[in-house]
């Protein structure tokens, strides 16, 4: 026998050999039912642990990179940890936008504690229901009615005075003032007298003439009348003035009443939600609604949707620590969004109540879990992304979004950020962030 073949004799295995086969005497189990599952990933205990410490330590500026081949458990890691170490966070306040009543393009933002954010939705959507059912019927109670009833006696007899020399000083001129009917108008003319009746003057130039009255007679009336004609000018611009302080005198009744009546429903509001913001939205709506819309609801206008709540993002109270996980994050996805609708023009418009939050703010406290690839292959998505990270504010609309298509929009107020992304992906992605 050749070497060769004593070789091959030596090392030849059999069918049976081939596949290895466990002496089930050996195990300490009857069934495989009997066996705790294996739980957490197999062999990579020291990633394991550095993601443990990257979801529990909580520093400024700390995410997590989870880098591995596709395929490999990464993001099942991710969500096991999530949920057996359920980390500490930041309990996240609501956010809610009002309309900014000093620059409408520019909402302002509203921060409320937490779980709180629905609470004053529906308080000022009560407000907004009084103003609209129960303000006008105040605005012409007994009360106004009668102390406009006052001002009205006071302004006539104001004029009266005013005009009361005036109409002496006609009468013994054989002269009157009447008003006369000039289209949808009444217009005060000076008529002269004939049998203590004001007539016009060409009736008047008749019946004189009739009487055997000269030119020159004539010539005198109507040089009289002119004369007055001008004296009455001046005694129309009293008379303007008069008028002109009784309607500022009405409308500060209006106003006055207005603001006593806003009060006990602002107030209200006001001792539930102590806030410096809220105390300055109230304070902007009750101006807006006394100084610009008193005259809409004596006309039945609506023109409330201005003075509703936004709350854009709210909690309950056993909220846990948000963790969202964003599958497609463009720019919109993830900053937010603002509805735009067609007016009547043609004209594009958006206001406070079209705005919507995006995955960053409801991670707001929390986690976000993103594919690096994904997010690095969305226009901006990337840039926008570490930005918001570095400082800290949310910009629902970058100055920049113009870029991407969306044109002229609103431009919220920043919104203060605290949330960790955890991005999942391949080692070679890492290698080119880093560098």
């Amino acid at each position: 026998m050749s070497n060769k073949e004593s070789v091959v004799a030596k090392t030849k295995l059999l069918p049976e050999q081939l596949r290895w086969v466990c002496d089930e005497e050996t195990l300490s189990f009857e069934t495989t039912a009997d066996v705790p599952p294996v739980t957490g990933i197999i062999g990579q205990d020291d990633a394991v642990d550095a993601l443990r410490f990257g979801l529990e330590f909580n520093g400024p500026g700390q995410n997590i990179y989870v880098r591995g081949l596709t395929g490999t458990g990464r993001a099942s890691l991710v969500e096991q940890l999530l949920r057996d170490i359920e980390p500490p966070c930041a309990l996240a306040e609501d956010r809610c936008f009002v309309h900014n009543f000093e620059q409408a393009d520019a909402p302002r933002l509203l921060t409320l504690p937490r779980g709180r954010g629905p609470a004053f939705k529906q308080a000022v959507a009560q407000l907004i229901e009084f103003i609209k059912q129960d303000l006008g019927p105040a605005l012409n109670a007994d009360t106004v009615r009668a102390r406009r009833a006052t001002l009205d006696d006071e302004v006539q007899k104001t004029i009266r005075e005013q005009g009361k020399p005036f109409e002496e000083e006609l009468r013994a001129n054989g002269l009157a003032l009447v008003p006369i009917q000039a289209g949808q108008s009444i217009q005060p003319t000076i008529l002269p007298l004939i049998d203590n009746q004001p007539v016009s003057f060409d009736d008047y130039e008749a019946l004189a003439q009739q009487r055997g009255a000269s030119p020159q007679e004539l010539e005198e009336m109507h040089n009289k009348i002119l004369q007055f004609a001008r004296k009455f000018e001046d005694v129309s611009v009293g008379i303007h003035e008069i008028q002109s302080n009784y309607r500022k005198s009405v409308r500060e009744l209006i106003q006055s009443e207005a603001r006593r009546v806003i009060a006990y429903q602002t107030q209200s509001i006001a001792n539930d939600f102590p806030n410096e913001g809220v105390k300055a939205f109230l304070e902007a709506l009750t101006e807006d609604l006394v100084e610009h819309r008193l005259d809409m609801i004596a006309q039945k206008q609506d023109f409330t949707r201005i003075y509703q709540v936004n709350c854009i993002l709210s909690h309950e109270a056993d909220e846990s620590c948000p963790v969202i996980k964003e599958t497609s994050p463009s720019l919109q996805n993830l900053l937010g969004n603002i509805d735009r609708e067609i007016s009547p023009g043609g004209i594009f418009r958006s206001d406070h109540m079209m705005i919507h939050a995006g995955s960053l703010l409801r991670a707001d406290g929390g986690f976000l879990v993103l594919e690096a690839r994904e997010v690095l292959s969305e226009p901006g998505a990337w840039r926008i992304l570490l930005r918001t990270l570095k400082t800290g504010q949310l910009e629902i609309v970058p100055a920049e979004f113009g870029a991407y298509g969306y044109g002229p929009m609103l431009k919220p107020e920043p919104i203060p950020l605290q949330v960790k992304v955890i991005l999942i992906g391949e080692p070679g992605l890492y290698q080119m962030l880093d560098l």
